[in-house]
């Protein structure tokens, strides 16, 4: 079955080579006071789009060096989109995350997540939405409601340039006791933008302990049984003339695992090109 899935993955993924953006990206994490040593991804990510229609396709590949003779974790992950538009201001989306898992010993081999959102926008103004997910994991399911809130601000033309914030909201219910310490948690994820230039730059911060969280509009899932205590970073990007991009990210975040606490440093170097 699993020969079977990823055979699809590559075959989908083959049908954006020519959408009118593609990234790839990479990077590492290391850990502190972790049962993980370090681990390493990376991925590819395109979009078409065709009014009233956007396609969204990412796909990735995860793998994580525990310590203590734990098997290595390998993961990849196909995430699957497409947004409606209706008129100039609202857009319908629907999803599906797919996450295939190779460990020693580890009998659950797929995973996924489903996902489903609304958004109201006034173009350079503001952006009212909500997002929903679901995710199935081997014996539980987790339901997610993410109502989100940003707004633009600033001139472009002026020597700091324009602004964009937004705050989003993460209701989580894990359906089984025990999984987690909790049943239910609450969680905001905080975004400032700044656009000046050709330099876009960004400062972001997720407060409020979660576990199994859909992130990013269901293309980032964490799913590896922590309980995050906080994360926050930065990025940088450089927008060259010939409509291609150079990011380079920065995360911090503090778990709990196996009842300790532990902490993570992620890198990430990304490419985007658009046409």
């Amino acid at each position: 079955m699993k020969k079977i899935a990823l055979t699809s993955l590559i075959a989908s993924f083959s049908l954006f080579l020519e959408a009118n953006s593609l990234s790839t990206y990479a990077g590492y994490i290391n850990y502190n006071d972790s049962l993980k040593q370090k681990g390493y991804y990376s991925g590819f990510y395109g979009s078409y789009f065709k009014s009233p229609y956007k396609l969204e396709l990412d796909l990735s590949h995860m793998n994580i060096n525990y310590k203590d003779k734990i098997p290595d974790y390998k993961q990849i992950d196909l995430t699957l989109a497409t947004t409606y538009y209706i008129g100039y201001n609202t857009a319908l989306k629907l999803g599906i995350h797919n996450m295939i898992i190779d460990q020693k010993d580890n009998p659950n081999n797929y995973d996924n997540v489903v996902f489903a959102g609304v958004s109201y926008y006034k173009l350079y103004n503001y952006n009212l939405g909500l997002d929903i997910y679901r995710s199935d994991y081997d014996g539980f399911n987790v339901v997610q409601i993410s109502p989100k809130y940003g707004f633009n601000f600033g001139d472009f033309k002026s020597k700091i340039g324009s602004f964009y914030a937004q705050a989003q909201l993460n209701f989580i219910n894990i359906s089984k006791k025990g999984i987690s310490s909790k049943q239910n948690y609450a969680n905001l994820d905080l975004k400032l933008q700044n656009f000046n230039g050709p330099i876009t730059t960004e400062i972001f911060a997720s407060i409020g302990k979660n576990a199994y969280k859909v992130a990013k509009g269901g293309f980032a899932v964490y799913n590896l049984k922590e309980e995050y205590k906080y994360t926050y970073g930065a990025s940088i990007a450089y927008n060259f003339k010939d409509n291609s991009n150079l990011k380079a990210t920065y995360s911090k975040s503090k778990f709990s695992e196996a009842n300790q606490d532990a902490k993570s440093n992620n890198y990430m170097l990304g490419f985007s090109k658009s046409w």
